[in-house]
C-alpha cells in the first residue's frame, strides 16, 4: 500500500485553470453590475476558451516551424498540433482576438 499519491501536474495548466476559474467567479459575481445577460456571459466565456486554446496551439506550432520544415512529413504535421504544448502569449492574443 502506498501512503502517498504522487501526481505530476503541469504548472502551466494548473495556473491557467486557477486564473480561468477566478476570472469566472469575479465576472459571475459582477454580472448584474456590468448589465450582462447570463446567456451572453456563457457565449463570451466559450469564445474566450476556444480562442485561447486555438491561439496558444497556433503560436506553439509557429515556434516549431523550423523543426517541422526539416522533418516534414504529413504524419509529423498532423501529430504536431494535438501533441504539442501551449504558449501563453498565443492564448492571450487568441482571447484578445475573439
Amino acid at each position: 500500500m502506498y501512503p502517498y499519491i504522487q501526481i505530476v501536474l503541469p504548472s502551466y495548466g494548473v495556473m491557467a485553470f486557477i486564473g480561468f476559474i477566478s476570472v469566472l467567479i469575479y465576472l459571475f459575481c459582477n454580472i448584474e453590475k456590468n448589465e450582462i445577460e447570463f446567456t451572453m456571459f456563457l457565449k463570451i466565456t466559450g469564445c474566450c476558451v476556444v480562442g485561447g486554446i486555438i491561439g496558444s496551439k497556433v503560436l506553439f506550432a509557429i515556434t516549431q516551424l523550423p523543426w517541422l520544415l526539416n522533418h516534414f512529413t504529413i504524419e509529423n504535421a498532423i501529430i504536431l498540433i494535438p501533441n504539442s504544448g501551449y504558449v501563453y502569449y498565443g492564448g492571450l492574443f487568441g482571447v484578445i482576438g475573439t
